[in-house]
């Protein structure tokens, strides 16, 4: 560059004084200027040098630039990773913007993004649902969704949950977090049919490319101060400014509030060496913010003291807010990858792990570190693993069941998905897999539970049978007790005849005793309840002649008690917790035969958790009696039929009629109790457990003498179609000192009553055809408000029976008919 080159000077230069003192004179004035040859190339080497750093400084922000293309390729092979890995999930997977109402509650969420599995799940399409609301796309979702929802905002804390969705008619296991402010990542499981699933792997196109940039530099020089010495063109025209209306100006005010930190840490690297500094920054452009991206060099004098700073600057605002986006999402498919509820894991066709989720390292014991050195072999206990290895080989996608090892050791069953995937060249087997232990086990909970209810069908059903042979059987029983009661309460009977009539009598009794059985398997029994103690019925039975009659032909057999002196009551019939004790004793007598030992002990017992036995135990407090022997025991076979009716060891008819455990059963059951059988070789232990009560026992009933079942002269109707049943009532009750008139029917009963009043009515409760007792009655009270009348039945005490008790009437009757049952029934009613 020559001096005589230079025309910037307007106004024209011409040259005085000659080569000894040179000076410059312009038209308005003379300005002398020092100005000599030595200065000049001075002048020019300085800018040679500050354009030879320029040019450096280009180079190192070309290097920058390649780097940073470098980098958004590796972010981008990461995304795509973990976009293969979200859109395989068998999850249902959506990320929601939070919306709000004007009491800042969540009332709706904007779809951001969802997985395949979420479309299949809700049938919503992902071209048509992202950038909408839950309510535009679901608009029956409920309130209540977003309630809990928004419970995972405000404390930010994930949640788990399950939940019906009226929308999709589909029962979802959820789990919710708040991945950053204003944002939900939701992940359904459909578990609605538990049944193998095949997912999609689908190739997911590429969302994100590089935008090349081919736009000019930036080139700026700025003072210490930063105040601008320099701008390009191309500067001047991203930020819409012209040279004069920058020069001089501080470059800081054009730079983002949130970046002149950062900015100004740069600025002060370049008072150190190696003089130089790269910095990003957005800056406030015509077209708005945008990311910058400078190398900045410093520019030293003669002392190596900083005079001015030069910057080279790039347009990099598409790159960043693409690096931008690809970090998020790669933090937010790391974050999805992390918080499945499944096992997630990568491994390569030789079986060595790769990558694997927390729930992985959580389920199976392992760090993460630790996994990665491991095998599948060591983990997947499936000897068929060569064979879906050649499956997934070929492209196949499989849902199996295996096992599990723990660090620990121990076992536990999954259902794994296995897909064959593809990134960066390489094939590796992506496992799905889910904990199926509580789905075993509810499955066997499922089977237990249709054995005991196939069981219970069975009794029910033999118990109806039972119930209907019992009601003929008592019918026919009552002549056989009734009247021989009758014969002999008459003063002139023979006296010879007596015992055996009694005979006749005592096996009536017997015979009714059976049917009493009977009536107890049909669960139905129509027995007064009442708070007494097991203790007292224990010793009652032990001290009895019948119980005293079976030990005198069973010498070697002792009976031990253990009661506990402060055993809680219960609310029982204590005729039949006799009857099912008796039995239990003879059971145990026959086990033990011809020798052994059998005890009866009580005791209180709390459960604070069910317990599983024969029957599963709730909770709560209950007086527990039990009845143990030394015999054999029961054979696992044999416990699956104990209870059932007639299903027996014993030679019938010799040993009994194969119902003692069957009463025992249903009477336990009536009296909301439950049973545990326990067995083994040294002999088998029945628990009876009744539920405790906190009421005081009930004084046992006084016997009452004969003579005051006595009437005197009162009107009864008997309405039985029944007429043997007739009979044996109008004997009774003339025996009794009452007016006795029968009728066969309910409708005969209502045309009787039309005209002729009755102190008292005694019903059959089941007669056929026509009414039975309780719609007879319910007529009666119409006709004649407040009528006295009891019920009687062959069979169980029924909802009818009760519906007529509701009514009105008074005491329940079993037949067959005595003096004493219906000679009390009638005399208290009559009474009341």
């Amino acid at each position: 560059m020559s001096i005589q080159g230079d025309q910037r000077l307007r106004g024209g230069i011409r040259r005085h004084g000659g080569a000894k003192n040179p000076y410059f004179i312009k038209k308005e004035a003379l300005m002398p200027i020092q100005l000599s040859a030595d200065a000049l190339a001075q002048k020019v080497a300085m800018l040679e040098a500050e354009l030879a750093k320029s040019r450096e400084a280009e180079a190192r922000l070309q290097k920058i630039l390649a780097d940073h293309k470098a980098l958004a390729n590796a972010l981008k092979e990461s995304e795509e990773k973990y976009r293969l890995l979200f859109e395989s999930m068998r999850n249902g997977i959506a990320y929601f913007e939070a919306i709000y109402d004007a009491a800042g509650s969540l009332c709706d969420a904007r779809y951001v993004e969802m997985n395949t599995a979420y479309q299949l799940h809700t049938g919503l399409r992902r071209e048509t649902a992202v950038g909408r609301t839950v309510m535009e796309m679901l608009p029956l979702t409920q309130q209540s969704w977003f309630d809990t929802l928004g419970m995972v905002i405000k404390k930010g804390k994930p949640i788990r949950f399950e939940m019906y969705h009226e929308g999709t008619q589909k029962h979802y296991a959820v789990s919710a977090y708040n991945p950053k402010k204003d944002r939900l990542v939701v992940v359904f499981r459909d578990i609605t049919r538990q049944k193998e699933t095949e997912a999609a792997l689908k190739q997911n196109q590429e969302k994100y490319r590089l935008i090349v940039e081919n736009q000019t530099d930036l080139v700026v020089k700025v003072d210490t101060k930063g105040s601008f010495l320099f701008v390009s063109p191309s500067y001047c025209k991203m930020f819409g400014k012209s040279e004069e209306d920058l020069l001089g100006k501080e470059f800081m005010p054009l730079v983002h509030e949130d970046d002149r930190e950062a900015t100004a840490a740069a600025m002060e690297d370049l008072y150190h060496p190696p003089y130089s500094a790269y910095l990003e920054q957005r800056a406030m452009t015509v077209s708005g913010w945008r990311w910058l991206a400078w190398v900045d060099t410093a520019v030293l004098d003669e002392n190596h003291q900083v005079v001015s700073i030069i910057g080279v600057g790039r347009d990099i605002n598409d790159k960043k807010l693409s690096d931008i986006a690809l970090r998020e999402s790669e933090q937010r498919f790391r974050a999805l990858y992390n918080q499945a509820a499944e096992l997630i894991w990568v491994s390569d066709f030789k079986g060595r792990i790769k990558d694997a989720n927390h729930m992985v390292c959580q389920d199976l014991g392992y760090d993460l570190e630790e996994l990665l050195t491991l095998t599948v072999d060591e983990i997947d206990k499936n000897d068929n693993r060569p064979r879906y290895l050649k499956e997934l080989k070929q492209g196949s996608n499989m849902v199996i069941e295996t096992r599990y090892r723990r660090k620990d050791g121990s076992l536990f069953p999954v259902e794994v998905s296995l897909s064959p995937i593809h990134f960066s060249g390489e094939r590796f087997v992506l496992s799905v897999a889910r904990d199926i232990s509580k789905r075993q086990q509810a499955e066997q909970e499922k089977r237990e539970i249709q054995e005991k209810l196939s069981r219970s069908k069975q009794m029910e059903a033999m118990g109806l049978m039972a119930g209907g042979v019992a009601h003929d059987l008592n019918n026919i029983l009552s002549s056989v007790i009734s009247y021989p009661e009758l014969m002999l309460m008459n003063p002139l009977f023979p006296d010879n005849f007596r015992r055996p009539v009694e005979r006749i009598k005592e096996g009536g009794l017997r015979a009714a005793a059976i049917v009493s059985d009977l009536l107890t398997i049909a669960r139905g029994v129509a027995s007064k309840k009442e708070v007494g103690n097991i203790n007292d019925i224990i010793s009652a039975y032990l001290n009895s002649f019948e119980h005293m009659e079976i030990l005198e032909t069973c010498h070697g057999i002792s009976i031990e008690q253990s009661l506990d002196p402060r055993l809680h009551n219960i609310r029982c019939s204590p005729v039949h917790v006799r009857k099912i004790l008796m039995n239990l004793v003879i059971n145990a007598i026959e086990s033990v035969k011809p020798a052994g030992r059998i005890e009866i002990s009580t005791r209180n017992q709390y459960l604070d958790k069910p317990l599983q036995g024969y029957d599963d135990i709730r909770a709560g407090g209950y007086a527990v009696i039990s009845v143990a022997d030394s015999g054999p025991g029961i054979s696992a076979e044999d416990m699956e039929h104990i209870f059932e009716p007639f299903y027996s060891k014993k030679k019938m008819g010799r040993s009994g009629t194969g119902l003692g455990l069957t009463v025992v059963w249903n009477t336990v059951q009536d009296h909301q109790g439950y049973i545990n059988v326990c067995s083994q070789a040294t002999g088998a232990r029945f628990d009876l457990y009744f539920p405790a009560s906190g009421m005081a026992a009930e004084d046992m009933a006084e016997s009452v003498d004969r003579a005051s079942f006595k009437g005197a002269g009162q009107k009864i109707l008997v309405v039985d179609d029944e007429e043997s049943q007739q009979e044996i009532a109008r004997h009774i009750l003339t025996e009794l000192g009452y007016q006795v008139e029968t009728v066969g029917s309910g409708e005969k009963a209502l045309d009787y009553l039309q005209d002729n009043p009755a102190d008292l009515i005694i019903l059959d409760m089941i007669m056929g055809p026509g009414m039975n007792g309780r719609q007879t009655y319910q007529e009666i009270v119409r006709m004649r408000p407040g009528q006295k009348a009891i019920i009687a039945s062959g069979f169980a005490e029924t909802s009818d029976v009760r519906e007529a008790q509701r009514l009105g009437v008074g005491a329940f009757v079993r037949k067959p008919y005595t003096i004493d049952n219906i000679g009390m029934a009638v005399k208290t009613e009559l009474l009341r």
